[in-house]
């Protein structure tokens, strides 16, 4: 699915964008929680979530042990991930 923003929109968000470089890092941190709150919050965000936990509980958990191995090959860890994500 593609998203379309208009001009005057991406013009916002880049201005946005800008405004949030300026601040110092404590400030960009605290804006960063507050975004992802929002974010968590939405009905959009929400089922993300939701799809996210169902994804898991269908087989992209991965044990503590388990990782661990695959650490050592960090090639593998990322084609398990990447089969994940990809629903395989």
């Amino acid at each position: 699915m593609r998203s379309y923003v208009s001009a005057k929109t991406a013009t916002a968000i880049l201005d946005l964008k800008q405004r949030l470089s300026r601040l110092s890092g404590s400030d960009r941190r605290m804006a960063s929680a507050f975004l992802l709150r929002l974010k968590h919050e939405s009905p959009t965000g929400r089922r993300e979530a939701t799809r996210t936990m169902k994804a898991m509980d269908a087989g992209g958990k991965i044990r503590l042990k388990d990782l661990g191995k695959l650490l050592d090959h960090p090639h593998q860890l990322l084609r398990k991930f990447t089969r994940a994500l990809a629903g395989n």
